[in-house]
């Protein structure tokens, strides 16, 4: 039973005879609906106690006298609840309230709740309709209703995450575990956005069951939350059965934009979109499920997504588990597609009955996802984040969760083309600064390493390699060599899947502004002239110790 309002015995008296009707067309008509009917709510004024409860009593003849220790005069009580004929169904439900010194463990109130039936049928009756003592009690178990607030004590979620909001696109097997664990650990305000319907295949590994077959996945996990905290008036869950395309242009009133559907194109609509106010989250299952990554966008949107996925690819470098997964992706996109210089799609969509993944591995990356979007939640990171999250099972498991900080970059228009837009990684600019300083007298330089996207026009620069052994600097003039280069870059492409390569050249001015010479300008008609069969522009970035510019250049084929 539940316990829905409280009234007192003249009001519940006035009542009485519409309750019991509502009883018996309930009991006849809609058995399966729940019944009204009124229970016994009783506490003692202005006592608390520490006594302790050895044994729980078991007629209503003990019920009373247990109540009476406590300052309950419970006999009385049953009377006139019998009189006023308040006694609707076999049983007369009561509870006792006990006030203890403190709080009961794991609450944080003193009250504590004693909830027993005293069966109250014709044979345990008296002549006058009196209960008899020897009527048999049972001790109910006390459940205290589910709250939004509730299952973040439980949790032990800061309250602070009360009053925020998150987008979820995508309701996947992915996003279904995410938004399920999100809401269960009571943020109440989470609104889901997904235009597909629950098919047999996905209960495998989606967090729905066959309950929500047919049925859209959005509207189904706002279902399956509104019925948890069917209690809660502050539970503010919402659906939208639409396709993410059309709803993350208008996602200024939300805290944060959860991205979990795998896709390109909702990648690139992010992007280039103006979407101000909500931090962005993306996150992607790999590698045949073995990684799962998160980006997080820094504030203003520096780092962006787009810069985040390049500093991924560029952790490759250093990390032996991405290395790995890029040259399998490479391989993989090479046999299926042939080469691909952009639109690399890197992440696992679950929706396709051709997929072979278990659940108990997206329920892993899932879970490591939600830890950190609760995080980011409660603390808004002051810089980008990468996590990295990996899982391989042989002869025993093993798992990891490495987490990396990424700073805004330095976007710089193009000059030569103001349709071209340069990102220079944070990890990159403050090399060049530093080539810069050591090099006070004279110049220096080298190539940039990152990726060029020719449809969004951006050069993205994760890496600067320094000069070659064979390079020459005077303080007006540099002549870049060829020594290391070839080995570097081939490495390089090793490492990133040939996602990261070539993407220009540098060097200082040091005694002067950061503008072409006519040596420069020469340089750079050699460069189209050689990269025009790959199609990609020519790129010279000039660093001055006040500015810095990038000179981008189209094919000369066009």
């Amino acid at each position: 039973m539940e316990v829905h309002y409280a009234t007192d015995f003249e009001a519940a008296a006035k009542l009485g005879d519409k309750v019991r009707t509502l009883y018996s067309v309930l009991v006849e008509e809609a058995p399966k609906l729940d019944r009204p009917f009124y229970s016994i709510l009783l506490w003692p004024k202005n006592v608390s106690s520490a006594q302790y409860l050895s044994a729980m009593p078991e007629t209503y003849g003990e019920l009373a006298e247990f109540a009476l220790n406590f300052g309950m005069d419970l006999k009385a009580t049953v009377s006139r609840f019998c009189a006023l004929r308040l006694k609707i169904i076999g049983g007369i439900p009561v509870i006792l309230m006990i006030v203890r010194p403190q709080p009961l463990i794991g609450s944080n109130s003193p009250f504590e709740f004693l909830p027993f039936v005293i069966l109250g049928s014709p044979e345990y009756q008296g002549e006058s309709g009196e209960i008899l003592s020897t009527a048999p009690v049972w001790a109910l178990s006390h459940r205290r209703p589910l709250t939004t607030a509730f299952a973040r004590e439980l949790s032990s979620v800061p309250e602070t995450l009360a009053d925020k909001s998150i987008l979820l696109v995508g309701c996947g097997a992915e996003g279904s575990k995410i938004g399920l664990h999100l809401g269960r650990a009571g943020l109440p305000r989470i609104h889901f956005v997904d235009a597909d319907s629950l098919s047999p295949h996905n209960l495998v590994r989606h967090a729905l069951l066959p309950n929500s077959l047919a049925k859209n996945k959005a509207t189904a996990l706002k279902e399956q939350l509104d019925t948890i905290f069917h209690n809660d008036k502050n539970a503010k869950f919402g659906s939208t059965e639409q396709k993410a395309l059309e709803v993350i242009r208008d996602v200024h009133s939300f805290d944060l934009v959860v991205d979990a559907t795998a896709s390109a194109a909702v990648l690139e609509t992010l992007i280039r979109e103006d979407v101000a106010g909500p931090t962005l989250v993306r996150c992607e299952m790999a590698d045949a499920g073995r990684i799962g990554y998160l980006l997080v966008e820094g504030p203003n949107r520096l780092p962006r997504l787009d810069d985040l996925q390049v500093q991924l690819y560029d952790l490759g470098f250093e990390y032996t588990l991405i290395a790995n997964w890029l040259s399998r992706h490479r391989d993989e996109q090479f046999r299926s597609r042939g080469p691909v210089l952009e639109d690399i799609g890197i992440g696992i969509s679950c929706s396709s009955d051709t997929m072979r993944l278990p659940d108990d591995i997206i329920s892993y990356h899932s879970g490591a996802f939600s830890v950190a979007i609760r995080s980011f939640l409660n603390s808004p990171p002051e810089s980008g984040r990468i996590q990295v999250n990996s899982i391989h099972s042989g002869d025993g498991i093993e798992g990891n969760i490495l987490t990396f900080r990424v700073e805004p970059p330095t976007v710089l228009v193009a000059q030569g083309d103001s349709s071209w837009c340069v990102r220079v990684g944070a990890a990159a600019y403050a090399d060049l600064r530093r080539y810069l300083s050591k090099h006070r007298w004279c110049e220096t330089g080298g190539l940039l390493v990152g990726m060029i996207h020719k449809r969004r026009k951006t050069i993205y620069v994760s890496r600067v390699l320094p000069p070659s052994r064979d390079s020459r600097g005077s303080p007006y003039a540099f002549r870049r060599g060829v020594k290391d280069y070839p080995e570097l870059l081939d490495r390089i492409h090793g490492r990133t899947g040939n996602l990261l390569g070539y993407v220009g050249e540098w060097h200082t001015h040091p005694r002067s502004r950061a503008e072409m010479s006519e040596v420069d300008k020469e340089a750079v008609r050699q460069i189209r002239e050689t990269l025009a069969s790959a199609g990609i522009p020519a790129h010279i970035m000039i660093v001055a110790p006040n500015e810095m510019n990038s000179f981008v250049f189209p094919p000369t084929n066009g």
